[in-house]
Formats: C-alpha cells, sequence, structure tokens
C-alpha cells in the first residue's frame, strides 16, 4: 500500500518543488539502512508498547516544540549532515518495525530548523525509497522462510486496496499544499498533527 501511495506523494512534490535533493539523499540512503534493520529485528522485539510509549513521548515534544517554532517565526537553520543521516536512520528502524516514518521524519526534520515545504517534500520523496527497501526485505525474508503463515488473499487485498484509494488523492494534495501554504501556517499544522498522532497513540 506504501509503494503507490508514497510514488504519488514523491511525483506531487517533485513536481512542486518542495525537495532539497541532500537532504533527500541523506534520509533514502540511511532509511533504507534503518528500515532493512529494523525489519530484521522484528520478530525478536517484545509486543512494542514500550517503543511506542517513547514515540508518544517524542512526538509530543517535537509536536510542542515545532508549534513553538511556528508561532515564534523562527528562521530555518541548514542541518549538519550527520544529523540529516541521523533522523533517516531512526525513521527507517521505526518503519522497519511497524511505525511510522513520517511524523518522525518530518517533525524532527522541522523541529531542527528545515524549512517546512523542503521538510515535507525531501521526507515522502525520501519515503519512497525507504518503503521500497523495506518491502522488498520483508518479500525476501518471507520467501527463504524466515516467516512462516498467512492467509486468504482478500484479507489483505482489501485494507491494502481502501488504504491506496484513500491515500493517492491525499498524496497528490499534499505536495500543492506544501507549496501554497504559508510556512508558519504549515509548521504549526504539521505540530498539531504530531500532538494529535500522539494522542491517537495513547488512546
Amino acid at each position: 500500500a506504501k509503494i503507490p501511495t508514497t510514488a504519488t506523494a514523491a511525483l506531487s512534490h517533485v513536481f512542486n518543488k518542495n525537495m532539497d535533493w541532500s537532504i533527500v539523499i541523506a534520509l533514502a540512503m540511511f532509511g533504507s539502512m534503518g528500515g532493512i534493520l529494523g525489519m530484521i529485528l522484528l520478530t525478536s522485539l517484545p509486543e512494542g508498547k514500550t517503543l511506542t510509549t517513547l514515540i508518544t513521548c517524542y512526538l509530543f515534544f517535537i509536536g510542542g516544540l515545532i508549534i513553538w517554532r511556528g508561532i515564534k517565526g523562527t528562521a530555518p537553520r541548514l542541518l549538519p549532515a550527520a544529523w540529516k543521516r541521523l533522523i533517516g536512520f531512526v525513521g527507517g528502524f521505526i518503519e522497519g518495525i511497524g511505525g511510522s516514518w513520517g511524523p518522525v521524519v518530518t517533525t524532527s526534520l522541522l523541529g531542527s530548523g528545515a524549512q517546512s515545504r523542503f521538510a515535507i517534500g525531501s521526507s515522502n520523496i525520501a519515503e519512497f525509497v525507504v518503503s521500497v527497501s523495506v518491502s522488498t526485505a520483508y518479500m525476501i525474508a518471507f520467501y527463504i522462510g524466515l516467516w512462516k503463515g498467512g492467509g486468504d488473499w482478500k484479507s489483505v487485498a482489501y485494507p491494502v486496496a481502501g488504504l491506496v484509494v484513500g491515500g493517492l488523492p491525499a498524496a497528490v494534495a499534499g505536495g500543492w499544499l506544501s507549496r501554497i501554504a504559508p510556512s508558519r501556517t504549515l509548521t504549526v499544522a504539521v505540530g498539531l498533527l504530531a500532538i494529535s498522532i500522539g494522542v491517537y497513540r495513547l488512546l
């Protein structure tokens, strides 16, 4: 489900010029490595309650920081290359173990000073590469017998179809909105979204 939706989002952001290629390359490379590592470690992790709690606390913290930056109108600052790589690796790892790339990576870029539209666009473009890498790793692991089991294909196909049908229009609109929305408004909106996801996780 993520491959067609992230591909569409990536194309939309490229079309609207919402990318910083230095951020995209760092996120994609290290995100793919983190994602594959996360996939490999997935079966050795407990049910994930500790990780979920840590991510939720992080989302509250970074969401509040982003809202503060948006309200204050703090000027963006350039990210050190090593920081971009770390954000990508951590985001990819969380993606690999079944978490969500966007809330962690996009909010981290914004919290570190990246301009709103470039943080969102670059994160989305890199997410496509990471999604392909992680999905490929999952398929290889399944076919070599690392995991067994499965069910009726319809039990998977229907939810996936719903995610794709709902995700494609949002992916197209996202690139356009990132380009036209005022930077402060976009920054505060992402911060509120991060906090909302944290609240949802708690509930």
